[in-house]
């Protein structure tokens, strides 16, 4: 079988160390929703690791081979600077991102709640860090 190459955009929620000195990236897509993805060492090194903190976004080239993705390349850009929020504040967004791991099945596209975390992203980037002022 062969592997299909997906462009996407998406929001990461949460990465972990897998085999191999990769990552496992759990993103909520525009296209899919929320998917786990591989992310292999050579393309960490390559792309940067810092893009996948939670609270990035980003546009991905990902090869799906049934259901597995692995990703090829990607870009984006942060939110915010995690460092510079308070402890109270950067808890009630991981608050959020476990709502979303929890109620929103992986592969169950959502486009409305996709444009809210954009959105909710904008308003701290630009204006207030705190999620209650979004």
């Amino acid at each position: 079988m062969t592997a299909l190459l997906e462009n996407m955009e998406g929001i990461v929620l949460h990465a972990k160390p897998a085999a191999f000195g990769g990552r496992s990236v759990r993103i909520f897509t525009k296209e899919r929703g929320q998917e786990v993805f591989f992310a292999a060492r050579g393309i960490i090194g390559r792309c940067g690791t810092g893009l996948l903190l939670p609270f990035t976004q980003l546009r991905l080239t990902a090869a799906r081979d049934g259901r597995r993705f692995v990703l090829r390349q990607y870009e984006g850009r942060a939110f915010f600077n995690i460092l510079d929020l308070s402890y109270e504040e950067l808890q009630a967004w991981y608050y959020l991102i476990e709502l979303i791991i929890r109620f929103f099945p992986a592969g169950g596209r959502d486009a409305r709640l996709y444009t809210l975390l954009l959105s909710a992203g904008k308003t701290a980037r630009e204006k207030n860090k705190e999620l209650t002022a979004f």
